[in-house]
């Protein structure tokens, strides 16, 4: 499988268990990627390469609903006032070449924080059913109390009997928002306009960061977007950037998992892969054959702190578990309760999720 991704001949077909790699490739979501790596390629079985060209197609036909549909939106969201931008997705495709690569289940959209509310009422006169109750969207405490992880709404409406579904968000690195909005570009030949080029890659990283580099088509993502637009980052500048985002051990361990998986090596940010990075990327090497975000919420949040730079960013991380979320800033109704009960709910939650990971097992009974 890895053989295929980075573009060689792979093995004879003698030698390869092609069932094993087709469950494989359907499980990750890899084959509209390795159809456009195989075309060609007389190692892999002729009806493999069928089975990827046409899941290809079937990809390629979803991805134009979803990007009709993106644009759409964000035609809405700029009458309304609101400035957006596509992140990942269909958007994400066309930036690197290929718009049928990436296999796409959402439409992700940014927004900024005060513009939250307006957005919500574009989607919502757009058909779409909102996962989070007006009142919270605009309340100043939920939306500062989230993070990178957390601040999203999820949208949903049906349309010719498919299921279109939107996550909005407001927050997606750790870094000042004006500073993100103010060095947005547009790419060409695609036309899109959304993060820089520096920001764009730290926010692939993070995303997989977060994920605990489960998902191998993340990565695929990030190898694929610095060999298309890595000769034109400014690495001094996506240093500095990493640094005041608490992400350098992130992309340090992202940059050796790509050169380990695939063999891509980014020698412009080769200090961050430093052996701090390169032992715990070890741990790493078959997380991206997993499902995302397996494990416990404990689990979790512990893999995130761990990759952090940092005392004073672990520490920034335990502050944000502290306050309290969507599920206890509103009741069953969808009113908002009052801060003490929403902080009093959120301690009691944590200890639920935490307590039972580090609490010890009982001694066993003695023999008779």
């Amino acid at each position: 499988m890895l053989s295929l991704l980075s573009g060689s001949a792979g093995v004879p077909q003698s030698q390869a268990d092609w069932s094993a790699v087709a469950a494989l490739a359907s499980r990750l979501w890899l084959e509209p990627r390795l159809a456009a790596r195989v075309a060609d390629n007389a190692h892999v079985p002729a009806e493999l390469r069928h089975r990827w060209l046409h899941a290809r197609r079937s990809t390629a036909a979803r991805n134009l609903l979803f990007q009709n549909e993106e644009e759409n939106l964000l035609r809405a969201l700029q009458q309304a006032g609101v400035e957006a931008i596509p992140l990942k997705g269909t958007s994400l495709a066309r930036i690197l070449g290929d718009p049928a690569v990436r296999p796409v289940t959402d439409i992700d959209l940014g927004v900024r924080a005060p513009d939250v509310t307006r957005a919500a009422d574009v989607l919502r006169d757009a058909g779409y059913a909102l996962s989070l109750p007006s009142p919270l969207l605009g309340h100043a405490a939920f939306l500062t109390g989230t993070d990178e992880h957390t601040s999203e709404v999820k949208c949903r409406r049906e349309w010719a009997g498919s299921q279109l579904a939107v996550e909005l968000h407001w927050k997606w690195l750790p870094l000042p928002e004006a500073e993100v909005w103010d060095a947005l570009q547009t790419y060409s030949p695609s036309g899109i306009s959304t993060l820089g080029v520096e920001h764009y890659f730290l926010f692939l990283c993070s995303h997989a960061a977060g994920g605990s580099w489960a998902g191998l088509r993340w990565l695929c993502d990030i190898a694929e977007f610095l060999a298309v637009l890595g000769s034109g980052m400014d690495a001094l500048r996506c240093l500095h950037l990493a640094r005041r985002a608490g992400l350098r051990r992130a992309v340090g361990i992202t940059l050796e998992l790509i050169q380990r998986l695939f063999g891509v090596r980014f020698d412009k940010l080769d200090s961050l892969r430093d052996a701090r990075a390169c032992s715990v990327a070890q741990r790493y090497l078959r997380r991206p054959f997993d499902p995302f975000l397996s494990g416990s919420v404990a689990g979790i949040h512990r893999e995130r702190l761990r990759v952090l730079d940092g005392t004073s960013r672990r520490a920034a991380y335990i502050a944000r578990l502290l306050r309290p979320t969507f599920q206890e800033w509103t009741d069953s109704e969808g009113r908002l309760r009052p801060a003490t009960s929403a902080w009093a709910l959120r301690l009691t939650r944590l200890t639920k999720i935490f307590l039972p990971a580090t609490r010890p097992r009982p001694a066993p009974e003695a023999q008779p």
